[in-house]
């Protein structure tokens, strides 16, 4: 039995333990993406949160880390050094749908445009 607003708690957690590095990192709920200009600055980065981590008692699960790739898919979205990118899959599913027949689901389809 979780709590109902646990998601919420913890994007705030992670936001504010890492809120004077938000220059170079994006996070949604307990994922985290370290990006960086260049190789050395990437493993200053890392250095930097896994120290912090360490020292709140925070661990990472090995299966789940990624470290050192060009291009990850997260969330059906590709971030690379381009920043965020729709998958294809994203788009097809996009594609499928109908058009609106209603003002309210023409308002709702445009802003799913505008996000992808």
């Amino acid at each position: 039995m979780g709590f109902y607003n646990s998601p919420a708690y913890i994007q705030r957690f992670i936001d504010e333990l890492l809120q004077s590095r938000q220059h170079f990192y994006y996070t949604f709920i307990d994922n985290i993406v370290v990006f960086s200009d260049t190789f050395n600055d990437y493993i200053k980065h890392l250095d930097d949160v896994f120290r912090l981590f360490t020292s709140k008692n925070i661990s990472i699960l090995p299966k789940k880390l990624y470290l050192g790739y060009l291009l990850v898919e997260l969330l059906s979205f590709y971030i690379d050094s381009l920043g965020l990118n729709t998958t294809a899959s994203r788009l097809k599913a996009f594609k499928k749908l109908e058009f609106p027949a209603t003002l309210k689901a023409l308002e709702m389809y445009l802003g799913a445009a505008g996000f992808l």
